[in-house]
């Protein structure tokens, strides 16, 4: 029983100068290896943060994809947003080569993001559109628009995290505009009131 109590003693010290010693390291690489990735997503959502006080709609889609540009390393990225005849149309000047000016509403992608409302890679849906991701921007269930993201340079695809961090980004941005248009709206009506 002495030698029991012993093996045990020493398996105990063992995990817990293994698990210190593990989370510094774990620590020490994350810093090392995944600084740039860190710095990246907080100035995305710092970004997040500064767009819900943004007071018109073309200096908030100039100013989203100028931050998808910085987080994306200058893949590119394509904005559009919901016409009233249910149509797609480019929102600010886009930094993706080719995207068309219009998308329709039957498009295969347009399709793919309002049937899900999750971020999209469409070259399985032969949208014969550039780049690689789209992800949407909505309000309640409704697809207002979306964003086409470039490939990134080098080749990589976009790891879980960063579309994931991209989706909340286009999610809150979506938020922004809606609440943008109904101020312009609630202006519109005093207007005709006076």
């Amino acid at each position: 029983t002495v030698t029991l109590v012993i093996d045990g003693l020493i398996a105990l010290v063992v995990y817990l100068v293994f698990h210190h010693v593990h989370g510094r390291v774990e620590r020490w690489v994350e810093r090392i290896f995944f600084h740039e990735w860190h710095e990246n997503e907080h100035r995305l959502k710092l970004f997040v943060r500064h767009a819900a006080h943004v007071t018109s709609v073309d200096a908030l889609m100039s100013t989203f994809r100028n931050a998808v540009d910085r987080f994306t390393a200058q893949a590119g990225c394509a904005i559009y947003l919901r016409q009233p005849d249910g149509d797609y149309r480019l929102a600010a000047d886009n930094t993706l080569a080719q995207a068309p000016e219009r998308i329709g509403t039957n498009a295969s992608i347009a399709v793919a993001l309002r049937s899900d409302m999750a971020p999209q890679r469409y070259d399985h849906l032969q949208a014969d559109l550039p780049g690689e991701l789209a992800v949407p921007m909505s309000h309640r269930g409704t697809l207002n628009g979306f964003v086409l993201i470039g490939a990134k340079p080098g080749g990589e695809c976009y790891r879980p995290d960063e579309t994931e961090v991209l989706a909340f980004t286009a999610h809150q941005i979506g938020l922004d505009l809606h609440a943008l248009r109904v101020e312009q709206l609630e202006n519109d009506v005093q207007k005709l009131n006076h």
